[in-house]
């Protein structure tokens, strides 16, 4: 199957490092007409993210994949002006608190784009396909790579805020009666 990338995607190195047809063009926002018109077979995505795209771009009678999972690493970082060392210290060390003390796993998990990837994802089922980020290794420090997901523990993740959220919900609809 050939995927629809965008030019400067991270994601399109790592197909084509793993030997993937891939149809790029330098506007994204090309690439949903572009797939409604046969051009390619699928444009890959975040977990998180083609529920929101889809339901922007109904016209197009596009669906998401139920079956599969691709999986590499791919960061997702702050960034701050290089001369503000004082700002990127204290997002560091707070976001060091916040993993150690359980609240940033408690704040994702409640997080809108967590809800929805649980709503319509069921990660559970899937079967996934690993490809490596040859960049990952070797541009990532190694005092992070404790902050990454395995596809097991992304499941994990994922259902345990689904546990919590219908948990939640339950107590709700308790206190209302």
């Amino acid at each position: 199957f050939t995927a629809g990338v965008g030019t400067t995607w991270g994601d399109t190195q790592i197909l084509a490092n793993a030997d993937l047809p891939i149809v790029a063009t330098n506007r994204g926002r090309h690439l949903w007409p572009m797939l409604a018109n046969k051009r390619f077979d699928y444009i890959p995505l975040g977990i998180n993210e083609p529920w929101a795209d889809l339901a922007l771009r109904s016209d197009l009678n596009l669906v998401a994949e139920q079956n599969i999972l691709l999986h590499y690493p791919m960061g997702l970082y702050f960034h701050v002006n290089k001369h503000n060392t004082v700002l990127a210290q204290k997002i560091e060390q707070g976001m060091g608190i916040a993993f150690k003390d359980g609240s940033y796993d408690k704040l994702l998990q409640q997080s809108k784009m967590v809800q929805e990837t649980i709503k319509f994802a069921d990660t559970a089922t899937r079967r996934t396909i690993k490809l490596q980020n040859i960049d990952f290794t070797k541009n990532t420090p190694n005092s992070h790579i404790r902050y990454w997901l395995s596809p097991k523990q992304l499941i994990a993740f994922l259902e345990q805020a689904k546990s919590e959220h219908n948990l939640i919900s339950k107590n709700i609809k308790k206190d209302r009666n």
